[in-house]
């Protein structure tokens, strides 16, 4: 484990704990890596982050477990049709994005980050046929299932402990799934994604709001339930666009769809990232919200706890002989 000492995003000194406990610290049976986060408001851009994670050398074996923990489909194969759909449905909106702000020229190509099983590929198959696509994704099923089903040839398995460049490869525009909420390594994430974008490309970014409502009692997306431990960095609007606009990058527009924002970016060549400094009153009010969600948070019993698959997943583990890698 490490633990940060200044914000992954904009480099200012560590900030204030608002929370330790992620949706695995409930069972202390699981390693320390599993359960601590530590989550801290930086006082300077307004980033929520785990001041606690693992470190990259040991991000394998970490993000093999993420199918068990987070109880989804991403390690089955074929990909269940409930999941295909799901993410169907996502690369139709994303596709619609692309092509309103006039980026689906034919020749273009195309670098998708998390490309599940090729869903984005499979729809601009139908819409762009003349974009060139490569993908990568964390799951060798998802890898297999979209070259074995013609979606996406040019396909590679990502490495958890970091996205890696494509030695000789630049795209015009590089899609990034949810990565930066993800990213142990923020900044050396974000350095991948620009030495793959061409100079002037566009950069399409969609990511979890996280906790753009989650701690805004009344909003639609209000919850108590522990943070999920693989989220590292909790973006809201404000501090997700600060940290774009602090690694040089220019908002072009940005969109929301349901629990997720996304934008579209360019990066101008030697232009100046702009200071990452949240506005005083923004950061009052997210003071604000957070102390009131964590007066709600108190009160409440976990509920993670009591889902049978969750605890589950803890006996198995638990019986489990061989240690975890930590």
């Amino acid at each position: 484990m490490q633990r940060l000492d200044s914000c992954p995003a904009c480099g200012a000194g560590r900030g204030a704990e608002i929370f330790t406990d992620n949706d695995l610290t409930g069972n202390r049976t699981l390693p320390e890596a599993l359960w601590r986060s530590e989550y801290t408001l930086c006082g300077n851009c307004g980033l929520i982050y785990a001041a606690w994670r693992q470190e990259t050398s040991v991000a394998t074996p970490y993000y093999d477990l993420f199918p068990e923990l987070e109880h989804r489909s991403y390690g089955v194969y074929p990909p269940p049709e409930g999941y295909r759909n799901g993410k169907l449905s996502v690369a139709r909106w994303i596709a619609g994005i692309l092509e309103a702000n006039g980026l689906l020229d034919e020749g273009r190509s195309l670098l998708h980050i998390r490309c599940d099983f090729g869903s984005l590929a499979q729809e601009l198959a139908k819409t762009s046929p003349g974009i060139k696509i490569t993908g990568g994704d964390y799951f060798e099923s998802n890898v297999r299932f979209a070259r074995e089903s013609g979606n996406l040839e040019d396909v590679y398995l990502l490495d958890p402990a970091g996205i890696e460049t494509l030695p000789g490869k630049q795209f015009d525009i590089v899609v990034v799934n949810h990565m930066f909420t993800h990213a142990i390594d923020l900044q050396s994430d974000l350095k991948a994604c620009l030495a793959m974008l061409k100079p002037g490309g566009t950069m399409f970014v969609y990511n979890e709001i996280d906790f753009m409502e989650t701690v805004n009692p009344g909003g639609r997306y209000f919850r108590l339930a522990p943070v999920n431990n693989y989220h590292k960095q909790l973006f809201t609007p404000g501090s997700i666009r600060r940290f774009f606009e602090h690694a040089g990058l220019e908002l072009r527009s940005a969109e929301r769809r349901k629990n997720t924002l996304s934008f579209i970016l360019t990066r101008r060549e030697g232009a100046a990232g702009k200071p990452a400094t949240i506005p005083t009153a923004e950061l009052s009010l997210l003071k604000a919200r957070l102390e009131r969600w964590g007066g709600y948070r108190r009160s409440w019993i976990r509920s993670a706890m009591r889902l049978k698959p969750v605890r589950a997943a803890y006996r198995r583990m638990a019986k489990d002989p061989a240690p975890l890698p930590y």
